[in-house]
């Protein structure tokens, strides 16, 4: 906890010590005499007796310490401000810089900074003979050709991000880039005095009229977004159909869309021209990808090319009131899955949860979705859907449900196929719970809701009943189905279901016990009822083919 333990001299813990014990609350700028004496010292041993590693990084980070207390003491307080939130790569933009000085004496203005990757104009607000007396209040003209990214999202990842080597990999935001550095030097009377720094990030600032004042960094972006409108395409035979949005980040934008495809595909030959006259406005433009006999599955990849760059990300932006806006990109490309399946499902009804992206992948399948409004469904209504899907947690997130659960167990008992993703059973201190309905009622015969739950994507599977017609109709699942599935098998499987219910599948992570209840089915009426625990609602946006198929078993109405 003390310099001794890099081996530095015994002078800077004392002048460490002085500089505590003087400061003067009401006179700061007193303690820049020995701010400017301890940070000569640490300098001198960094440099001449070359200390070990650690030794010098503490000599880094102290010195950084040591500008900020002499900015601080200074009380110089300015802003870099732009009248807008983003600027592409081509852009020019405008900053406004202002400030004052807060303490009674002058302080020198010397220069100003900027941080690698910036073009400035050469237009000064300060000379090596300026005095600050008053504020600072001068226009910029930045370009920054550098994308402003998370520096752990700028590479491929898996499980683990890749970043970049050196001491950036350690902090855990963004740096704010492009800055303003001031460089000023409280001392007037010599020339050769060490300047000390202040700077700031360029920020947007503007007033809400119900937040009030509002503020975020100025964020450095392509000149596109390229955004395609689905993540997976699942190739079910013929010709496919992508479409994608070209959202310029930049007036006036021209060019090119482009498109890769995977081995064995191949499109139409007419360009794909875009011409956007001004910044955030979109072009869409189809894609016909046509397969060839040994067509392969993988990415389809999208990039914009003109005049002013190249582009081939999708923006995304993360703003809630209580952070700072956060901006990152994902490669602009479709995963394409050629996939023999089948489903006999025409029209689904889907009863919406806690958010999950299963409609669009059952539409992927040929199926129509409509979603169900719980308080304004009636039985006749929904008997026309050959299947319905009740969304993950939608039992403990929609209060609706409370008066369509009745509905939908008569929809089974009159020909339905209803199908329930997992739901949970939380009980909270006050001892309530925020199920809609009694959980034992959720099926046509009572079962709970247990915490079971398999991580290990890879765990292999055990059919219980392999000649059940949901593991066979209209497609045949086997193991192969379970391959390369992601994060996990599924979660808060079903216990306790007796003899009333057929488990389908039993697998568990290694070391555990099996675990029967990830799917159950019971025949009700002239219907059926299924439970699932399975992770369909990350398998299908991640377009793991097995569980295609095997939801689309599931839909599939019951056949006598």
């Amino acid at each position: 906890m003390t310099w001794g333990r890099v081996k530095a001299p015994s002078s800077i813990g004392i002048k460490s010590a002085e500089l505590v014990t003087s400061f003067d609350v009401s006179r700061p700028e007193k303690s820049f005499d020995k701010i400017h004496s301890l940070k000569s010292i640490i300098a001198s041993w960094v440099n001449e007796n070359k200390p070990t590693h650690d030794g010098w990084r503490w000599g880094q980070i102290k010195s950084e310490a040591l500008n900020d207390l002499a900015s601080a003491c200074s009380g110089v307080s300015f802003e870099a401000l732009s009248n807008r939130s983003y600027s592409s790569t081509f852009d020019t933009i405008e900053v406004k810089v202002t400030g004052f000085p807060r303490i009674r004496r002058e302080l020198f203005l010397s220069t100003y900074g900027w941080s690698s990757g910036v073009d400035w104009d050469r237009h000064s607000f300060g000379s090596k003979d300026t005095r600050l007396t008053d504020r600072i209040d001068t226009t910029l003209r930045v370009v920054h050709q550098t994308v402003i990214e998370p520096f752990w999202l700028e590479r491929p990842h898996g499980n683990l991000y890749q970043t970049p080597s050196g001491h950036a990999n350690i902090i855990p935001v963004m740096i704010p880039e492009p800055y303003v550095a001031l460089a000023f030097n409280p001392e007037l009377d010599t020339t050769d005095y060490e300047h000390f720094y202040a700077s700031s990030g360029i920020l947007h600032k503007w007033v809400d009229r119900v937040a009030g004042e509002r503020i975020r960094p100025v964020y450095v972006t392509p000149v596109a977004s390229v955004i395609p409108k689905t993540d997976v395409l699942i190739a079910t035979g013929g010709t496919q159909h992508i479409t994608v949005e070209v959202e310029a980040l930049t007036d006036s934008l021209t060019g090119q869309l482009n498109v890769t495809l995977p081995e064995g595909w191949g499109t139409t030959k007419d360009l794909k021209l875009v011409n956007i006259a001004m910044r955030n406005e979109r072009q869409s433009f189809t894609f016909q990808l046509m397969p060839s006999e040994n067509a392969k599955g993988g990415p389809v990849r999208f990039e914009f090319s003109g005049p002013k760059g190249k582009a081939d990300r999708t923006l995304h932006e993360i703003d809630y009131p209580h952070i700072m806006p956060q901006v990152y990109y994902t490669p602009a490309e479709v995963k394409l899955v050629p996939l023999d399946v089948k489903t006999t499902a025409k029209r689904v009804g889907y009863v919406k949860g806690a958010g999950d992206d299963v409609p669009q992948a059952m539409e992927q399948l040929g199926v129509t979705v409509e979603f169900v409004e719980p308080e304004a469904a009636k039985l006749e209504e929904l008997l026309k859907y050959d299947a319905i899907v009740v969304g993950i947690r939608a039992y403990n997130s929609n209060k609706g449900m409370k008066e369509l659960h009745p509905l939908l167990l008569r929809y089974v008992e009159q020909g339905g196929t209803l199908v329930v993703q997992y739901n949970t059973t939380p009980r909270f201190f006050s001892g309530a719970s925020d199920f809609q309905i009694d959980p034992s009622t959720l099926g046509p015969h009572p079962f709970t809701i247990g915490r079971g739950r398999v991580t290990v994507e890879e765990a292999p599977p055990t059919f219980l009943d392999p000649k059940h017609p949901l593991l066979n109709t209209p497609n045949t699942i086997t193991a192969a189905d379970f391959e390369g599935w992601v994060q996990e098998r599924g979660l808060y499987f079903a216990s306790d279901f007796g003899t009333n219910y057929t488990p389908l599948i039993a697998w568990n992570d290694p070391g555990e016990d099996p675990l029967n209840g990830a799917l159950i089915v019971a025949d009700h009426g002239k219907g059926r009822f299924i439970y699932t625990g399975i992770s369909f609602f990350r398998q299908l946006p991640a377009g793991v083919p097995g569980a295609y198929r095997l939801f689309a078993n599931l839909i599939s109405p019951r056949r006598e």
